[in-house]
């Protein structure tokens, strides 16, 4: 059986995402899924991946999102999904590469 990006957010924690850029990379399937937390991921991204993180690796650094998503189009990962306390608003330059490559970004949503 193989999980979709947009079947996984029809479910759990990412049933309350929502969808930045990337639409058309909804039917990505995901391989598996692991967490972020270091600014420079690409060494371990592997074929499917779909990422999530807070975003506290990528806070000081607005470069730093746009490499995680040229990291996740070069190991053809399936996905990213973000929560912006940390980094507060998506750059615009961030959601255009994403959507240039496919890659679902979501955000997360931040309870209080």
């Amino acid at each position: 059986m193989h999980l979709t990006v947009n079947e996984a957010c029809s479910f759990g924690g990412l049933k309350e995402c929502k969808l930045l850029a990337g639409e058309s990379g909804l039917d990505r399937i995901i391989c598996c899924v692991d967490s972020m937390e270091i600014p420079d991921i690409s060494q371990w991204l592997q074929q499917g991946e779909f990422l999530v993180t807070t975003g506290y690796a990528l806070k000081e650094n607005a470069e730093a999102l746009v490499q995680v998503i040229e990291a996740l189009a070069e190991k053809n990962g399936s996905g990213l999904a973000l929560k912006t306390r940390f980094i507060g608003e998506v750059s615009q330059l961030a959601l255009k590469r994403a959507e240039a490559v496919s890659y679902t970004h979501l955000t997360l949503p931040t309870k209080a």
